[in-house]
């Protein structure tokens, strides 16, 4: 799944003159799906009739192209910012960056220790990365309305799933200033998006000790011997710990 830029809405609208493919608001076709924006969804919507084989084709060979643009070009989507978001580059999906106004932005606010995340507007079902889903980062706080997560983050929490296994899990990620007072007396790269707390089954504990020093080293790195888990981060610079 990826998403068309403003940049791609000419090429595509072409394509839909002689397509006039359109599924469920989406445009899908041979196991291509496209997520639209609104300019795209208004243009698409006019043409609505059944493809040719030849046009389906035609459509497929261009969705081939836009995606190979993108694993050729992986740091355009997550540098620059298009109109309404960003791009997810793991789980090929792109999202709205949330905008609190009045109590949810102090509900929401960083801890001011470190350069904080970005907030997203997102649904907990929602995937983030190959492996991980909002959810799996969201904090028990029933006035969280919005996560802010680093895209850094979750790119490393996909690689050290690959390495370890199945058995990887989160156990924690971003943490509201007031469930964070709660938890912990530190947090704070909770409380900015930039930590999760993983764990995995005992007979693979060293290897997740492992690839946590490896994928982490601008990061900090806690093992938690006591809860048998570890804490990870993306806060910038270098630092160990064993509690």
């Amino acid at each position: 799944m990826f998403h068309v830029f403003d940049d791609d809405v000419e090429t595509l609208r072409q394509t839909a003159l002689t397509t006039h493919a359109k599924l469920g608001g989406k445009w899908q076709v041979q196991g291509f799906r496209i997520v639209c924006n609104e300019e795209l969804e208004r243009v698409v919507g006019t043409y609505l009739a059944q493809a040719s084989p030849l046009a389906v084709a035609e459509l497929a060979a261009r969705a081939r192209r836009l995606q190979k643009a993108l694993d050729e070009a992986p740091r355009r989507q997550d540098e620059q910012p298009a109109v309404d978001g960003f791009f997810f580059r793991n789980a090929r999906r792109f999202y709205r960056e949330a905008e609190p106004q009045g109590e949810e932005m102090r509900i929401h606010l960083g801890s001011g220790h470190f350069h904080a995340a970005r907030l997203w507007s997102l649904a907990r079902q929602d995937p983030v990365g190959k492996h991980v889903r909002a959810g799996d980062l969201w904090p028990p706080d029933p006035a969280c309305r919005y996560l802010r997560i680093s895209l850094k983050l979750i790119e490393r929490l996909d690689e050290m799933r690959d390495r370890v296994g199945s058995s990887f899990r989160i156990l924690d990620g971003y943490r509201t200033r007031s469930y964070n007072g709660r938890v912990s007396r530190r947090g704070h790269t909770h409380v900015d998006g930039l930590a999760a707390h993983v764990t995995c089954s005992p007979a693979r504990s060293a290897l997740l000790c492992h690839w946590a020093d490896r994928l982490f080293q601008d990061g900090g790195v806690g093992y938690i011997v006591s809860r048998q888990y570890v804490h990870v981060d993306v806060r910038g610079s270098r630092e160990r710990w064993e509690r």
